[in-house]
């Protein structure tokens, strides 16, 4: 009887271990396999946490279910699924903070329930790069997944809103961190490039996700941002083409001309410009693939909607009415 229980109790360990290595490795590759529908979206971002070992905030105006049905798919790409669904965004903050408390309370910067200027984190507020530029922007960011970057004895705000421009990340540090850096990186991961940097302003650093509400100056059709969100704007993109080399820096400000040119023209200008635009082939297929993306991420209901709406606007321009 001893020996069956040795027996059973060896095999329970064994399966036990091979399951948490399983786990382990699904989380280290942050892997997620999920099958729901129409669930609420915290607890979905509970079941994703369980599975990768990473942190999500969701906003505290972020609301909705979703629908999801993937096989170890990278995070990154479902939350991608998550904010497409709720009409959200999602993005990987990378706090360089000084204690538990700090980084606490920048949690609740996160959660939309503290201020950042009065948490001790202005820097959260700061918009960069990846709002200016419309799809010209999203596709320069799109493309950047890994860190090349070379950061002669720059101050670490201009440093953090360099790494900025790679990924869909936004690197926030403290107030009160201060210091000079030089940084140099080639076809580096984000962790990696932001652990070179925290080490040379002495602050510890982590990674968590965030899924918040779509800002309303992201629309295609914007309203004029107040004075203190643009003067944050200019400032950061200063800031940005401080780490750019010369031929990144003359991509930026083209793209920028770009689309400020398309904003500030009359409607029936804008319509021809970008009709103009939609007839280049790169062009095509780049929309080609952002539509089909689009589609495959969202849930049956949505799409019928959209044709509804597509319908809808197709039936007003036949009828000679504006939609």
């Amino acid at each position: 009887m001893k020996k069956l229980i040795l027996w059973v109790t060896g095999i329970v360990l064994l399966l036990g271990a091979g399951w948490g290595t399983c786990a382990a490795y699904r989380a280290q590759s942050k892997l997620v396999t999920l099958d729901v529908r129409n669930a609420d979206v915290r607890t979905v971002v509970r079941s994703i946490e369980w599975q990768t070992w990473e942190k999500i905030v969701v906003h505290h105006d972020v609301s909705g279910r979703v629908t999801l049905n993937v096989s170890r798919v990278p995070l990154e790409r479902v939350l991608a699924i998550i904010s497409e669904q709720l009409s959200g965004r999602w993005q990987a903050v990378y706090p360089l903070y000084s204690s538990r408390q700090s980084r606490l309370a920048l949690e609740k910067v996160v959660l939309g329930v503290a201020k950042p200027g009065d948490s001790g984190w202005s820097a959260y507020e700061t918009t960069a790069f990846r709002g200016e530029g419309g799809i010209f922007g999203a596709n320069l960011r799109a493309e950047n997944t890994l860190v090349t970057i070379k950061i002669p004895g720059k101050d670490v705000s201009v440093a953090a809103l360099g790494l900025d421009r790679f990924a869909q990340a936004q690197i926030v540090p403290e107030d009160g961190t201060r210091g000079t850096v030089s940084l140099e990186v080639a076809q580096a991961t984000m962790p990696e490039a932001v652990s070179k940097l925290a080490r040379q302003v002495n602050r510890s650093w982590t990674r968590l996700y965030t899924l918040q509400p779509a800002s309303r100056y992201e629309t295609a059709r914007r309203d004029t941002p107040p004075p203190e969100v643009v003067e944050r704007t200019e400032k950061a993109f200063a800031a940005q083409l401080e780490t750019m080399t010369p031929e990144e820096q003359k991509q930026a400000l083209e793209m920028r001309q770009r689309w400020q040119e398309l904003r500030d023209l009359p409607p029936e200008e804008r319509r021809k410009r970008f009709e103009e635009l939609a007839s280049n082939p790169e062009f095509q297929q780049q929309m080609v693939v952002r539509m089909l993306q689009r589609l495959k991420d969202s849930t049956p209901e949505e799409r019928a909607e959209r044709y509804q709406r597509i319908a809808a606007r197709r039936a007003a321009r036949a009828a000679g009415v504006a939609p």
